[in-house]
């Protein structure tokens, strides 16, 4: 079912066809005649509306890929207990094994933002050029800024946290055992 049909006419004659179609259409109930600017006016106030619910839904997205990337971080830094006791067993002093393992973590959520934006434009990139004629999505810089920083958050937490933990076991009891 059509909801709106557009008419454009030269400026000259604009007013009179909207006078025509609002006495043509003033019987039929639910039907009005907007002017472009008036039609245009009320696209943009609907949108405003939906805006706090688009955002709250990507806000629960994230959310939930976050705490799935953080488990998945914290499982495999929790795995790691014989490596991280034969490192021990072997001379690695703790300050030195936090280090290496902060800077995998690095690597590895670097890493993940990296693909990830590059995974988002390969995909937006279509959807924005029909909708919008931009060659490109936009994000602003700060909002960029918040991601990359949730994310490096996210990152060194889940897996700092867990190797404390790991560090409190005796090396030699590590070795043989799971965390």
């Amino acid at each position: 079912m059509v909801d709106r049909i557009l008419v454009s006419a030269e400026s000259e004659t604009s007013t009179t066809l909207d006078r025509e179609l609002e006495s043509a259409l003033a019987g039929t109930p639910g039907v009005t005649v907007q002017t472009a600017r008036a039609f245009t006016q009320a696209s943009e106030e609907a949108t405003e509306q939906f805006v706090w619910l688009e955002a709250m839904a990507l806000g629960v997205i994230t959310g939930f890929a976050g705490i799935a990337a953080a488990n998945t971080l914290v499982m495999v830094t929790f795995e790691r207990l014989p490596e991280v006791s034969m490192l021990r067993l072997i001379g690695m002093n703790p300050r030195r094994l936090r280090r290496v393992v902060r800077l995998e973590a690095l690597t590895v959520v670097l890493a993940g933002l990296g693909i990830g934006i590059a995974i988002a434009l390969i995909i937006l990139r279509p959807l924005v050029l029909t909708a919008t004629g931009a060659s490109f999505p936009y994000l602003p810089p700060k909002f960029m800024a918040v991601i990359a920083a949730g994310t490096l958050m996210v990152g060194l937490a889940a897996t700092m946290l867990p190797l404390l933990r790991l560090l409190r076991v005796r090396a030699i009891d590590g070795v043989a055992r799971r965390a």
